[in-house]
């Protein structure tokens, strides 16, 4: 009997009801999101005895976009492709009720059968957040608009460009004039020069010296992204080679390949290698640590880490002297050897070296198998600075799995020696486990290599992991190393730890244990930075040999503030400070630089620097350094004396265009105090309307704009944000009309034909669009009272074009409205441009 009572009362649990008395429910106007997606008016059916919530799905997949899903009423279905998957998913009539031709759903139905992780109903706030289990079209349209970008990046992006720098048989182009005297209590100086200009269609840029001895330093002829984005450069360039083999960097000769900045490992040493023209200061960060910077001297540089850390990436941090930040990512070689199914890439560098003339010689090309799988085969015909001549043949395989969660890299690369048929090889394994990277390298060289570079094998095996803005990693490393008197080994174990969760303050400890030569070596290296107003960086060193009683100890700290304005836009401080101890000596060494930094008609930097030795003698020396850049095609025009021979120059006026035909004629009026937006950087017009933008980035591309805070409200850039390619050296003139604006509003007005439910929800359905010349330039949502407006509209002939997404056979007594806006002093409002909401034909009978 008991148990007929339980499986009764089962039973009666699984019994459903209808929804019923829903005529009754509530109209309310709430806000929805979801994702990016807002809509601050939407319209839901709300039952006040149960607190249930029931949301229209005609407009719910408006509201979301998902066109490929239709619902039938009369089954109460919906069926088509929800996130590339064929529906057909049917909802009770407990859960769901049809009214006014449109299927209301409750929030629990929608979620577990439209496959959503979550949907909140917020009472307070009358907000629903709704997060959905697949990919919905705005976000596919988002990720589609970024590999667009980056393909645009990738090659150029010139298709969508508005104007491109053309490249020209000669410029006259822009010379810097560089005087230094670094110590003042000395007679001698020195003089150079910068030149940079088009020439032969390429950009060609000089350097060297005047006084105390005339030469040429460097110099180059470029042509960037010749070919597969592959730099032409005759002259001067950086050579990529083995860094097993010092064969120095600058050399004289051809360069086809792509000049990017990049990082090597070797021998557990990072070098990270690039080109920043230009520039004041270079920060290097590692897991958002600063961890060394330098001041460049010219435009290649180079850093090197010798931690054994492998495991890390890193971002470069460049401040040029004309007052642009950019920030890069390094990328090794490896990853950027990685080739897609198809693809190929290919580059040769032969020349010399320019100190002692040593023949140098690359080629390399790559091809990819699979989009898994990439080959790669290369010849190098390299002499050392200890002239020992080298004849490789190099092969590399690269396989990478591309596996979301998992993915795996092997690199391998093989170097066969001709001359005396030795192979030496370089393994690379790196597997990413979530939020873990395991890394394995192993490099061993052939005798005829570790006879000179003293290494004859390293092994590494580092595991890291990173979360909420920290990093772990813990390594152990090999070497067996060459002497004359024979071989020994290294080991190091190590474990090391960064933060940034008190950035910009960040903190890293690294502990090691090193054994070598009978040698038991513990070490701490603790280490603080800071970058923010100011560049900070405390080092230290605190060791022990296990025989040993005491701790040695070594700390450093490196200080730089820039910038720091005396007078504004003239005269400026920079102040380092740098100081070591050692518990050794028990001594502090320091010192003190003081730049100012003067810029008017030329550039000035007054610099003085005090050391304290050890033994507490003091030097300071003091030196002087000014600069002049002339633009020879206008020598008498001010110019920013930081910016580089190298950069782009644009020029023009702004000015009102009262008779539209977007030419400077006699009747327009030049406009002053304006600024011109070159990338977010301000130009300000002078009082005939000119401006001039230097300083602009050489094979770039950036956006030219007008701050509509400096332009009278009613008036606006004629052609609206104008994207433009620059090239090195190189000048263009672009004038940019102004005309006023008006303002287009009308009403979608509610019939007989409608109820006023009727109205407001087929209201949310209808998108209203402008179009000028058979294009769309904008599109607006009517309001909930069906009125609707456009701002900002420049003259011409419009037109204005009402489109219902609904499945209701919903009409407009004017499908379109023709508008014409003419060119005048002041803008015009426009108002009247009304449209009736009316039933098809078919319904209507």
């Amino acid at each position: 009997m008991i148990k007929k009572i339980v499986l009764l009362f089962f039973l009666l649990l699984k019994i459903t009801y209808p929804v019923t008395n829903y005529e009754n429910f509530e109209d309310s106007f709430i806000q929805i999101k979801c994702g990016d997606l807002q809509d601050n008016f939407f319209m839901v059916k709300y039952d006040i005895e149960t607190n249930k919530v029931y949301i229209g799905l005609n407009s719910l997949f408006y509201f979301l976009e998902l066109y490929t899903l239709e619902v039938r009423l009369k089954e109460m279905k919906v069926v088509g492709v929800l996130g590339n998957k064929n529906i057909n998913i049917k909802f009770n009539s407990d859960e769901a009720f049809i009214m006014e031709n449109s299927l209301y759903v409750d929030l629990e139905a929608i979620k577990e059968k439209l496959n959503f992780r979550k949907i909140t109903f917020n009472y307070e706030n009358l907000s629903i957040s709704m997060i959905p289990n697949f990919t919905l079209p705005y976000e596919m349209r988002e990720k589609s608009k970024i590999e667009r970008l980056r393909l645009d990046a990738q090659n150029g992006g010139e298709d969508e460009l508005d104007i491109v720098m053309p490249a020209k048989l000669l410029t006259p182009g822009f010379l810097k004039v560089n005087w230094y005297k670094y110590d003042l209590q000395e007679k001698s100086y020195n003089l150079e020069y910068e030149y940079g200009t088009q020439f032969l269609y390429g950009n060609l840029y000089l350097n060297g010296d005047i006084e105390p001895k005339h030469r040429i330093n460097y110099g180059n002829l470029t042509y960037s992204n010749i070919w597969e984005n592959n730099d032409l450069v005759l002259g001067s360039f950086s050579m990529v080679s083995p860094n097993f083999i010092n064969i120095g960097s600058d050399i004289i000769g051809i360069s086809f390949r792509d000049e990017n900045t990049y990082m090597t490992r070797d021998g557990g040493v990072t070098i990270i290698k690039g080109e920043a023209e230009n520039a004041q200061v270079i920060e290097l960060y590692r897991e958002y640590t600063l961890i060394d910077y330098i001041y460049p001297t010219s435009k290649n540089f180079e850093f090197k880490i010798v931690d054994g850390v492998l495991n890390s990436d890193y971002i470069l941090k460049i401040y040029y002297n004309d007052g642009r930040i950019e920030e890069k990512r390094v990328f090794s070689l490896t990853d950027m050897d990685i080739l897609q199914k198809g693809k190929n890439r290919t580059s040769l560098q032969l020349g010399k070296n320019s100190n002692n003339g040593n023949p140098q010689g690359i080629f390399h090309t790559y091809y990819g198998v699979t989009d898994n799988l990439t080959l790669g085969l290369g010849v190098m015909e390299l002499t050392s600075f200890e002239n020992r001549k080298y004849n490789f043949l190099q092969n590399d395989i690269l396989f990478n799995t591309r596996h979301k969660e998992y993915p795996t890299l092997v690199t391998y690369r093989n170097f066969y020696e001709n001359n005396q048929s030795e192979n030496s090889y370089n393994l690379i394994i790196e597997q990413k486990l979530k939020s873990y990277t395991l890394r394995y390298l192993h490099e061993s060289y052939s005798p005829f290599i570790y006879e000179e570079n003293r290494l004859k094998d390293y092994t590494s095996m580092t595991i890291g992991k990173n979360f909420e803005k920290n990093s772990i990693e813990i390594g152990v490393n090999n070497k067996r190393l060459f002497e004359k008197s024979g071989e020994y080994k290294s080991d190091n174990l190590y474990l090391g730890w960064y933060t940034s969760i008190f950035s910009p303050l960040s903190f890293s400890l690294k502990m090691e244990k090193d054994l070598y030569r009978g040698y038991n070596y513990n070490v701490f290296y603790p280490s603080i930075s800071y970058s923010g107003i100011l560049s900070l960086i405390i080092d230290g060193e605190i060791g022990k040999e296990r025989a040993e009683e005491k701790y040695t100890q070594n700390y450093s700290i490196r200080l730089n503030k820039r910038d720091i304005k005396i007078i504004e836009d003239k005269l400026y401080l920079d102040i380092g400070i740098f100081a070591r101890y050692s518990s050794i000596s028990e001594r502090f060494r320091y010192g003190i630089t003081f730049d100012i930094e003067w810029d008017n008609y030329i550039h000035m930097e007054v610099t003085s620097k005090t050391n304290i030795s050890e033994n507490k003698e003091r030097t300071t020396t003091n030196s002087i350094e000014t600069s002049k850049l002339v633009n020879l095609s206008s020598p008498i025009s001010k110019v920013d004396n930081t910016a580089s021979v190298s950069s782009a120059w644009l020029y023009g006026r702004v000015y009102f265009d009262k008779n539209g035909n977007h030419i400077f004629d006699s009747g327009d009026t030049p406009l002053s105090g304006v600024e011109v937006l070159i990338d977010n950087k301000g130009f300000i017009t002078d009082k005939n309307g000119n401006y001039i933008a230097d300083s602009i980035a050489g094979d770039k591309i950036f956006t030219v704009d007008l701050n509509r805070k400096t332009l009278d409200p009613s008036y606006k850039n004629s052609d609206g944000k104008i994207k433009v390619k620059s090239r090195e050296s190189a000048t263009l003139k672009l004038d940019i009309p102004v005309q006023p604006i008006s303002i287009l509003s009308g009403n979608i007005i509610l019939t007989d034909e409608f109820t006023e439910k009727q109205f407001v929800q087929n209201l949310s359905l209808i998108t209203i669009f402008l179009e000028k010349d058979g294009e769309i330039v904008a599109e607006t949502d009517p309001e909930f009272d069906g009125m609707y407006f456009f701002e900002d509209v420049l003259p011409g002939k419009y037109t204005i074009r009402f489109n219902y997404l609904g499945y209701e056979n919903v009409k407009f007594s004017r499908d379109s409205i023709e508008v014409n806006i003419n060119n005048s002093e002041n803008g015009e409002y426009f108002e009247g441009l009304d449209t009736d909401m009316i039933k098809g034909k078919e319904e209507m009978k």
